[in-house]
């Protein structure tokens, strides 16, 4: 099972309920406790222009964010497209973790939602498992060019600042298929 966790959830033990077969005859619910602990996130502090900042950094960029790419992400196929493990998307350097908390020129900016791995402009992505292409777009002023893959169930995967995007919206993609470069195209101060 995947269980996505908030960014802000306290440390602790919680209870998780899951109701297997429901309104159905043999409807049965498991019960589990998890534990979350305590963790320390790195903080990063990016230095841009102005010029970047204002035009790509601002309450128009988020807004459009919102709208277009977090929107693709609220309806997901009902069954499970993947198979097996997911491979890396491409080979590079980690510059970025996920849940990092960002300063950008000195002021508070967000917590990063993803991971950042640095490669040569142009350099190959490959999707990481099987899925459908729920969003293929150019241009988006904070993520640039942007590729969204439904693996079903609720998981998705991002790929933004691309150099070139190499599949369409609704194409079915495997495993270790290319499905653009890497860029460093909208709110980027590098590739990756």
């Amino acid at each position: 099972t995947i269980i996505p966790l908030d960014l802000s959830l306290n440390s602790g033990s919680y209870q998780i309920n899951a109701i297997f077969n429901e309104g159905k005859k043999n409807q049965y619910l498991c019960t589990t406790n998890i534990r979350i602990d305590e963790k320390k996130f790195k903080t990063q502090y990016l230095m841009v222009s102005e010029e970047l900042n204002n035009s790509n950094n601002d309450d128009k960029s988020i807004q459009e964010f919102v709208e277009v790419v977090k929107a693709v992400r609220t309806n997901s196929f009902s069954e499970k497209l993947w198979s097996g493990q997911f491979i890396m998307p491409v080979e590079g350097r980690l510059t970025t973790d996920f849940a990092e908390i960002r300063y950008v020129n000195n002021v508070y900016s967000s917590r990063h939602s993803g991971i950042d791995i640095a490669a040569p402009t142009g350099t190959e992505i490959r999707c990481p498992n099987n899925g459908k292409v729920v969003l293929a777009i150019n241009g988006l002023l904070s993520s640039g060019n942007t590729v969204v893959i439904d693996h079903g169930l609720g998981l998705f995967t991002s790929y933004y600042h691309l150099d070139s995007i190499l599949v369409k919206e609704g194409e079915v993609v495997k495993t270790g298929d290319i499905i653009g470069t890497v860029g460093s195209t909208g709110f980027s101060t590098g590739p990756h």
